[in-house]
């Protein structure tokens, strides 16, 4: 038996042990995990694919809030959700909350967390909205907070905090709502700015940043209210793909929700308002999948919010009308929808964000359902 079918490491499988200290432990722990998992079964409604059997993390379990935003495993096994009304820390076993406090000193900020990224030390950055960043210290379990400063022109350049990476110099990039991006070095706690310039064709696109992405070759991604933008640090400027009517080899939407790049070295880009595109690396759109009310086989919805490609190569799309599936060889997808008369039913239709954990486990971030863990060796096991 391999512990972790039933888990989301092989942390969370020794933590559990650790927990039981009478003889047979081991056993007992996995086998009581086993019979705890609340485990559902959603029928695929256009191909063949196998159902999804699902563990369920909500409000039920100790979730604050039911939106879940953004899912991270970290390099010790935990993994961290971010809700509109806490952080929340999760063993395997049990849910840890972090939440602001007026009068607790170095806590969260704030409570609306919209993305989590780990720097090389182990500790977290936080995108908090409207409370700027926030740096969780490992090692004392307290928060540093960055906030904008109207007098500090060394600042962020707003404290709405959307989106937060971690570049390969260790360097924080954070994407606000409305200012732009701002560049953090933590060593000297300097930050650039990167702003939209009327009179600056190489500037960025749009300061109404959604998500920031690297590809493998450690190119920068920027999806933005306006387009997509491509930063080229040997010009210190942007390249920029746009949505044009008429040209179908151009974005098939203005707002870009999330960019992930395949094993391939595709780009797959997700928009609020144009469906899924197929791009290559110079900005040529290749294929468009949108929503056809009278194809029961087309995208679920032209409001894409999460994208990812799981390390058996399936290709999930998260839209504001269930979670798909999509067959790259025919172009169909299989829907996996909430269904009011079905309790085994995903919790919620609207999925906000995809994660994969390190197990495997992909983990499907909901509006307000909470979340879900698919265990990918239940299809191998049938």
């Amino acid at each position: 038996m391999r512990s972790d079918n039933f888990s989301v490491s092989a942390f969370v499988h020794r933590a559990a042990v650790r927990t039981r200290t009478h003889t047979g432990g081991k056993w007992t722990a996995l086998l009581l995990t086993c019979l705890c998992l609340t485990r559902v079964v959603l029928a695929a409604s256009v191909t063949d694919a196998p159902p999804l059997v699902l563990e369920h993390l909500t409000t039920d379990d100790g979730l604050p809030q039911g939106t879940v935003f953004t899912t991270l495993q970290d390099s010790q096994g935990f993994v961290w959700l971010g809700t509109e009304d806490g952080l929340v820390r999760y063993d395997g076993h049990e849910l840890h909350r972090y939440a602001y406090s007026r009068s607790a000193r170095g806590g969260l900020p704030g409570n609306f967390i919209n993305q989590v990224a780990e720097d090389a030390h182990h500790d977290l950055w936080i995108a908090v909205k409207d409370a700027g960043l926030a740096r969780w210290n490992r090692s004392t379990d307290t928060f540093t907070a960055y906030r904008h400063d109207a007098a500090n022109p060394d600042s962020l350049s707003s404290d709405h905090a959307r989106a937060v990476l971690v570049d390969a110099r260790g360097r924080i990039w954070v994407g606000t709502s409305d200012a732009g991006i701002n560049i953090l070095d933590p060593a000297s706690g300097r930050v650039e700015h990167l702003r939209h310039n009327d009179a600056d064709a190489d500037s960025l696109l749009d300061d109404r940043i959604f998500a920031l992405a690297l590809d493998r070759s450690g190119t920068l991604w920027v999806s933005t209210e306006g387009g997509l933008d491509r930063w080229q640090p040997e010009r210190r400027g942007f390249f920029h793909v746009r949505h044009t009517a008429g040209d179908p080899q151009s974005l098939s939407g203005t707002q870009i929700s999330q960019v992930i790049e395949d094993q391939d070295g595709t780009l797959w880009v997700g928009t609020f308002d144009g469906g899924l595109d197929r791009m290559d690396h110079g900005g040529r759109v290749l294929q468009s999948y949108r929503h056809k009310a009278q194809d029961p086989a087309s995208l679920s919805s032209d409001d894409t919010r999460a994208i990812l490609e799981d390390r058996a190569g399936h290709l999930w799309i998260g839209t504001a009308e269930g979670l798909d599936l999509l067959d790259r060889a025919t172009g169909r997808f299989t829907h996996y929808r909430h269904d009011e008369s079905d309790a085994g039913s995903l919790r919620d239709s609207f999925v906000m964000s995809l994660y994969e954990d390190a197990a495997g486990l992909v983990w499907i971030g909901t509006r307000a359902g909470g979340v879900s863990r698919w265990n990918p060796r239940s299809w191998e096991l049938g």
